[in-house]
């Protein structure tokens, strides 16, 4: 999934059986779409490829940067041999553009196999979706890009289905009915099928958390009207169905898609206010329903796109902070200190504290105006281990920043936690009840299991150490995205999700699912979860679900009847306190970055942030307990003498001394 385009430039091609021999054309971008012409217009072009029909809009296309690079009049290209051992896959890494076109102009079924030359043999197999609808599935690439074996590539090769969704032995793929010839949004607005309520259970249904989660790509719209209808009929449907929670995208590359005095809106609603708010519709329509909003945040990318942003109001961070000019420059660097080229994204450095404040910022005020049930957070790692070798990290890992002398692999892990630490405190002294999450690498660790060594993992390759976050309780769940099947070849769903949950420390897993391959295997994870003591499932994506009508299935076999969410005994009879605070310099006007601060009874450091701001979690009650801080060359507090009840906030101010 994660293409990190380092050494080679990857295309990605929708490709079909071709019919016979006719005009084709081939449109480039970050996606090549190939197929016969059909239809042409002034306003939009049609193409064939096997029986479905794709309706592309010119201007869609001129808008994201893509163009003709082929027509001509050329026969049926030759098909490969078919490969029996190639994984089983629908999709992989797609830049946000290229999802964009891939989501709003094809109807499946179609497969997407990888183009280069020559193909880069590798022993790690690959795995399907993307986090957020471009790169949602960590599949077990290694950061070099490398594909696996029995995935054959070429330039403007075809690849039979058959090669694509596993070998005559696996489930069948049946015949595509003919498509519109009219472009065709992901979410039509159509009722699921109204199936039968089956007789109710003698037994209580057990609590599960039963998510989905809802991509940025598969519910706005320009069109005011669809939107609002599609949000409607989105939650129409989970209830029908018997989820009962939704993981609804509303922040993507430093944009969103609700009304914000800090970002502008996406291009995906029209850049625009749309007239109406729609996460807060979204809200009211899902808690009409009884069913919890999670509003899901991608949190570290910028920019994705293939041309900048426009100068909004309030300006994009792009613009901002990830200029060559910028000062101070917040963008990632790579490991010979040059700025990070984009590839899927240009990401904000996880190393810089005003980075978190930023962030952090944007989360409160988010929760603050929003009566949202919980905060998802995707894409909260660095972009690959080459990352981010930035003047403020480094400086930071040299001085101040690093007060237990961690390596620079271990010190980048903790930028990341301490940031989390500081958005949960911050969420605690705002709405406690609000509960944290996140879309979780679906490997933690490949040295810890035999046999995953070759795999990438969250914490070696992207720096992301989930397992010590619910340890340390900066987060209420972790949601893995575990997109692989039980039985071999590895990486295995129960392998991965046994893991998560023998490591959970008393908070949730919800093990995250793919929505394409046969259903018993989606049977199979959902029973597997519920056996081993996850707290539930949240399934990716709504409209994967959407576009194979598998409602029905869910609701058939493991859904039967609705289920209430699980409770979080430390959210809802806490037995800890917090304290958040800010540490000023002496003047008493401006805040310290990297003050040390300590509490009594407890051995960790914590520090400042840019803006001063710190949080201390899970602070066991009593009176009389001490805080100190200091920072070098800056001066040095009295202890602070404080009394933590459980589930109470202290917020305090703390002012540094000059040193005598």
């Amino acid at each position: 999934m994660r293409m990190q385009c380092c050494m080679i430039v990857m295309f990605i091609f929708i490709v079909l059986v071709m019919p016979a021999a006719g005009k084709t054309i081939v449109i480039q971008g970050d996606l090549q779409i190939a197929g016969e012409v059909i239809q042409e217009s002034e306003n939009e072009i049609v193409i064939r490829t096997n029986d479905t029909k794709i309706a592309i809009p010119r201007d869609r296309l001129e808008a994201l940067g893509y163009r003709i690079v082929q027509e001509q009049e050329t026969p049926a290209l030759p098909l490969p041999t078919p490969t029996p051992e190639a994984p089983s896959i629908t999709e992989m890494e797609l830049s946000p553009e290229a999802r964009g076109v891939l989501e709003s102009v094809v109807q499946p079924p179609f497969a997407i196999v990888p183009s280069a030359t020559p193909a880069v043999a590798s022993s790690d197999p690959l795995a399907s979706l993307s986090e957020d609808m471009e790169s949602r599935a960590p599949e077990p690439l290694p950061p070099t890009g490398a594909l696996p074996p029995g995935v054959e590539t070429t330039v403007g090769g075809l690849q039979p289905l058959s090669a694509v969704f596993g070998s005559a032995a696996g489930p069948s793929t049946p015949a595509a009915e003919e498509m519109p010839v009219s472009p065709s949004p992901l979410l039509a607005a159509v009722p699921a099928p109204q199936t039968p309520a089956p007789a109710p259970s003698s037994e209580e249904v057990a609590p599960e958390f039963r998510g989905i989660w809802i991509t940025r790509f598969e519910w706005p719209s320009r069109d005011a009207q669809k939107c609002l209808k599609t949000i409607k009929t989105i939650f129409e449907t989970l209830k029908r169905n018997h989820f009962n929670a939704a993981v609804f995208q509303v922040r993507g590359q430093a944009d969103v898609l609700y009304r914000s005095k800090l970002e502008p809106w996406s291009p995906l609603i029209g850049g625009a206010d749309p007239g109406f708010d729609p996460l807060k519709v979204a809200i009211e329509e899902a808690h009409s329903r009884g069913i919890e909003l999670h509003a899901y945040v991608n949190l570290m990318p910028v920019w994705g796109g293939r041309t900048p942003p426009p100068r909004t109001e309030p300006l994009h961070a792009f613009w901002r902070y990830c200029q060559p000019g910028s000062n101070p420059n917040w963008t990632c660097y790579d490991s010979a200190g040059k700025p990070m080229k984009q590839n899927e994204y240009v990401y904000f450095s996880p190393g810089i504290p005003a980075v978190h404040d930023y962030l952090r910022r944007v989360v409160v005020d988010l929760v603050t105006r929003y009566d949202v049930d919980g905060i998802h957070f995707d894409r909260i790692r660095y972009p690959g281990p080459q990352y981010s070798k930035d003047p403020i990290s480094v400086a930071r890992f040299e001085g101040p920043g690093n007060p237990d002398n961690l390596s620079w692999k271990d010190w980048q892990r903790d930028q990341l936690t301490r940031m989390l630490n500081n958005i949960y405190g911050a969420i605690q002294a705002t709405k406690p009840h609000v509960n944290v999450s996140c879309a979780a690498w679906g490997i933690y660790r490949k040295d810890r299991i035999d046999g995953y060594g070759r795999f990438s993992s969250g914490y070696h390759d992207y720096y992301q150490d989930t397992h010590r976050w619910i340890e340390q309780g900066v987060m209420d769940a972790l949601m893995p995205m575990i997109y692989w099947n039980i039985p071999e070849p590895k990486p295995n769903f129960d392998t991965l999700t046994e893991d998560f949950v023998k490591h959970a420390a008393g908070r949730h897993i919800y093990a995250g699912m793919k929505t394409y391959g046969d259903f018993k295997e989606t049977v199979a994870e959902v029973l597997f979860s519920r056996q081993i003591g996850a707290k539930g499932n949240v399934t990716f994506s709504y409209g994967g679900i959407d576009r194979k009508n598998q409602w029905v299935d869910f609701y058939r076999d493991v859904y039967r009847e609705a289920a209430p969410i699980p409770a979080m005994p430390w959210k809802e009879n806490p037995q800890t306190g917090t304290i958040v605070g800010t540490v000023m310099k002496p003047s008493g006007n401006d805040p310290v970055e990297d003050a040390v601060l300590q509490l009594s009874g407890r051995t960790e450091k914590w520090l400042s942030s840019n803006d001063g701001f710190f949080a201390m979690l899970n602070v066991q009650p009593g009176a009389g307990l001490q805080i100190t801080a200091e920072k070098q060359g800056v001066g040095v507090a009295e202890p602070l003498t404080v009394s933590v009840a459980p589930g109470q906030v202290i917020r305090v101010e703390i002012q540094l001394k000059r040193p005598k």
